[in-house]
């Protein structure tokens, strides 16, 4: 899994070229230069919100791989050792939802797996 980068920096970066463009302006030394700054600030208020929004689409793609491993794995409770965790039944589409999530660090896969039949369990009880 990977970090994503906060919101924050960018926040500190457009406030910072918003400074600078007020010396810009208040200099009127070079409209040139200004001008790339405004352009710039412009920019990263586009990426911010751009950022924003794909926080929001992961939340989405998160939900709905929770959303498949839970509606279509089935939920073992026969005191085995997969007791607790949600059997993908062969099935490629709860194999790839609970691949994903191991790998977005949010589900755990059981080492006894094997082949197609595999076992998933959010690592936490917050699934999103």
């Amino acid at each position: 899994m990977t970090d994503r980068p906060k919101l924050a920096p960018i926040d500190e970066c457009i406030e910072l070229v918003r400074l600078s463009t007020l010396v810009f302006v208040a200099s009127q030394t070079d409209v040139i230069v200004r001008d790339l700054v405004l352009d710039a600030v412009t920019e990263l208020a586009e990426l911010r919100a751009k950022a924003a929004e794909a926080d929001e689409l992961r939340k989405e793609v998160v939900e709905l791989l929770n959303g498949i491993v839970l509606q279509h794995g089935g939920l073992v409770a026969d005191g085995s050792e997969f007791d607790g965790w949600h059997d993908a039944m062969a099935l490629g589409g709860v194999n790839y939802a609970g691949s994903r999530l191991v790998e977005l660090g949010l589900w755990e896969k059981h080492p006894g797996g094997k082949g197609r039949r595999q076992f998933y369990r959010p690592i936490t009880a917050d699934l999103s």
